[in-house]
């Protein structure tokens, strides 16, 4: 059966780069890193445990719909285009965009005070002989240990600000750079802020979200792109990788773990989602829409952890939606190292509806990814390219969770209007021509 799904990514990979003739476009990441991950389960090393040929059947039928959704919305646009083709032209050329620096400014600066007052802690714990493995282990709760941030509206705060301002703020900054209009008070905060984060949490994500929109842009933009610019974003790139190593070393030096690090997490997305889904089977737990758009009630859910009050459900949704970060399940029997969180974005859907949940939001996803892809290329503005890499990393990270059960991408999507604005060509343009003609009069 994985055999059958291997030929379909390849398949739908291969035709993707042919079609759109790019490596940006949601088919070809999609595709890609389902691929990796896929053929990775199928290589079985390290005495990787058995995974279901059930959780294939899904992970294959989920393929299939969300290249169905691209197809369809490739269908209806090009349609579309037919009849409004001056009138996207016009519309293209009708507004300007412009990055809000000062609010930019702010949100950095207010996550970046956050994360000094917690790096006071985490410096505290290390000269104490705590081991940054466990650090990472205080800041998830894992285990039952000692959380690192004991207050849950304190850690609501915090967790918010520091990813939602990252997540949005880094292509945004980097964007800029691009295009060599750069704030660089905001580029050293935002800097500042990263490094301060990966300190704090000991995690690598936000780095990898980094890498992943650099090279987004690279290839949106190379044909854009002078000697100069190209070569300070190599060496951040550069920089990047080497922070992933180094803190990969740092925390896997006190344990014995014989997998790699890149097998280890692109390889036990799928045993884990297997063992998942009979967990999902035998407790009979439909949750009817709440796992898939978990995002949503999980923002409001923040907002009334602030206000000390708890929804009547949270404690219930919670415990089975994170169920998998808090599973640890020895992938691997060539050691005792055990794995969590990775139950793929199929563990959300299945959650819901089984089978049929599964086919719709996997149709629903390639429709969504697919139509912001399209705006890209149509209209080339600002706003589209950054919520278009943000896409990317939920195709991306698809082998963790899906993306619509976080509230960053709803965070993401307000954050984008409000710190890149929108102003009317056409009117800039009047008020320009009314004040010359003023000039003139006096």
């Amino acid at each position: 059966m994985i055999q059958l799904l291997l030929v379909i990514l390849i398949i739908f990979l291969v035709s993707s780069i042919i079609i759109e003739k790019n490596l940006f476009n949601p088919l070809t990441i999609f595709n890609g890193i389902w691929l990796i991950v896929t053929f990775f389960a199928y290589l079985k090393l390290y005495k990787m445990i058995d995974y279901s040929n059930k959780s294939i059947v899904i992970i294959m039928i989920g393929t299939l719909c969300f290249n169905f959704g691209y197809l369809l919305t490739k269908i209806i646009h090009t349609k579309r285009n037919k009849m409004t083709n001056n009138d996207l032209e016009t519309t293209r050329n009708s507004y300007i965009y412009n990055y809000n620096w000062t609010l930019i400014r702010i949100l950095l600066s207010f996550a970046i005070i956050l994360n000094i007052l917690l790096s006071v802690k985490v410096t505290h714990l290390i000269l104490n002989g705590v081991s940054y493995s466990s650090i990472r282990a205080m800041y998830y709760a894992y285990w039952d240990v000692e959380p690192l941030i004991k207050s849950g509206a304190i850690f609501t705060i915090f967790d918010f600000t520091s990813v939602a301002v990252l997540t949005i703020c880094m292509p945004i900054v980097i964007l800029s750079f691009f295009e060599r209009k750069t704030d660089k008070i905001s580029l050293i905060l935002l800097i500042v802020l990263l490094v301060l984060f990966v300190y704090c949490t000991a995690g690598r994500t936000m780095i990898l979200k980094l890498l992943i929109s650099i090279l987004i842009l690279l290839f949106i933009k190379y044909k854009n792109i002078n000697k100069s610019i190209l070569l300070k974003i190599l060496m951040v790139f550069v920089v990047g990788i080497s922070l992933i190593l180094t803190s990969t070393f740092i925390r896997n030096r006190n344990t014995k773990n014989s997998v790699p690090t890149l097998y280890s997490y692109l390889g036990s997305p799928i045993p884990i989602f297997s063992h998942m889904i009979d967990y999902v089977d035998n407790e009979n737990i439909r949750l009817h829409g709440y796992s898939s758009f978990y995002g949503l009630y999980q923002f409001t859910e923040k907002i009334s952890v602030l206000t000390q009050h708890k929804f009547k459900n949270s404690d219930y949704l919670d415990s089975i939606i994170i169920k998998p970060a808090s599973t640890w399940i020895n992938v691997f029997k060539v050691n005792h190292h055990n794995y969590n969180a990775f139950a793929t974005m199929y563990y959300n859907l299945y959650l819901d509806y089984g089978f049929i949940s599964v086919i719709i939001i996997s149709i629903l996803y390639g429709i969504f990814a697919t139509h912001f892809y399209i705006k890209l290329k149509e209209y080339q503005n600002k706003r589209h390219i950054v919520f278009y890499i943000i896409i990317c990393y939920g195709l991306i990270f698809s082998f963790e969770k899906f993306q619509f059960s976080s509230y960053y991408i709803y965070s993401s999507f307000v954050f984008n209007y409000l710190l890149i604005k929108k102003n009317n060509q056409n009117n800039d343009k009047l008020c320009n021509s009314n004040s010359l003609n003023n000039n003139i009069h006096e």
